[in-house]
């Protein structure tokens, strides 16, 4: 049974090492740094936080730090599989839950004797202590990994599970995956990537989400039509507000690419102007409009974006339309009517 480990409720104000050791301010300010968020960090993560203290320090410094403090016992090692030691200011019995898609480490605390109520030992033996990792998804993790699942179904794109898929990289979270395509043999995987959340933050930078590919490009030619060229197909893109907006956006979006439709929208919550700037520069034909009042009505508003653009001299002036100018004709679409009638008027647009 497992819970929780809440960290202490203050920490100790003097620090003993022990023997002729000296506690100088670079260890304190390592230990200092290691006690501030307390989750876990390798050599490398602390270096890069302490350096704010101590611009001079170095990162063989702080790994001679930590040496010294988890020899003094004011720190524990924790050690999982391959992965690159980590740093527990938790001194008390506990073990370590491991999240394998983000790489967080919680403790968690056993009770009182469930530690070895379990274990078959040999008679006589002395427990000194216990190092327990437990593996698995962290709520998060689990809910994400969740999220991805159900969209892959809801759209019915096929797909395989393989735990143990493996892309070289270990700055992979959450979920990694492969393209594969039909024909190519035992080598049939034309691009493959994954999420990496914690990479810019890791090198320094700010912690921002990401997500990346790379593609093999011989074997992606193996497998594309001989016509296939550059895409001046019209672009649809979907401008959304809110997250029920986005939502149903999403939906629209995939719905238009099963038509072999362009289509696009924005993932990262931008304002309207900001994505209306966004459909510009891609040379949108059309804007489906999705807000508060178009959820509500069942009715999506389209904008061309051509004649948008004329009337503007090429540029997006939300100003006026927000003031309640209408510069270019827009339509009310019902939702149920929407993928056709963008397909219709795409379709006509082609062939002119």
């Amino acid at each position: 049974m497992a819970t929780h480990h809440p960290a202490p409720e203050s920490e100790p104000a003097a620090l003993h090492l022990g023997g002729d050791l000296r506690l100088t301010r670079q260890r304190r300010e390592v230990y200092d740094v290691l006690m501030e968020q307390r989750d876990h960090p390798t050599a490398t993560e602390l270096f890069i936080r302490v350096k704010e203290r101590v611009p001079t320090i170095s990162l063989a410094t702080v790994y001679n730090c930590l040496e010294t403090l988890a020899g003094a016992g004011l720190v524990k090692q924790v050690n999982l599989d391959r992965s690159p030691s980590r740093y527990c200011p938790n001194l008390d019995d506990h073990g370590h839950f491991h999240c394998t898609a983000c790489g967080a480490i919680r403790d968690i605390d056993f009770k009182d004797g469930a530690q070895q109520s379990h274990l078959r030992l040999p008679r006589g033996s002395v427990v000194t202590h216990i190092d327990v990792a437990i593996k698995g998804l962290c709520p998060d993790c689990a809910a994400h990994f969740a999220r991805v699942l159900e969209l892959l179904d809801r759209f019915n794109v096929p797909y395989e599970l393989k735990p143990k898929l493996v892309r070289g990289l270990d700055y992979y979270t959450r979920t990694a995956f492969e393209v594969a395509a039909v024909g190519l043999g035992a080598q049939d995987a034309v691009a493959g990537g994954g999420r990496y959340n914690g990479l810019a933050k890791a090198l320094g930078g700010p912690d921002l989400p990401a997500i990346g590919f790379a593609i093999g490009e011989d074997r992606l030619l193996e497998v594309l039509p001989e016509d296939f060229g550059p895409d001046s197909r019209p672009r649809v893109f979907v401008a959304a507000l809110g997250e029920p907006a986005r939502e149903r956006a999403f939906t629209v979006v995939q719905e238009l690419r099963r038509k072999d439709l362009a289509a696009e929208m924005d993932f990262e919550g931008r304002s309207l102007k900001a994505q209306m700037s966004m459909a510009d520069r891609l040379g949108a034909a059309y804007v489906v409009l999705l807000g508060e009042k178009e959820l509500a009505t069942g009715l999506a508003q389209v904008r061309p974006m051509k004649k948008f653009s004329q009337e503007t001299g090429g540029k997006v002036k939300l100003t006026e339309v927000g003031a309640g100018r209408t510069l270019v004709e827009q339509v009310q679409v019902p939702f149920e009517d929407l993928v056709d009638y963008l397909t219709g008027k795409i379709r006509s647009e082609e062939t002119r």
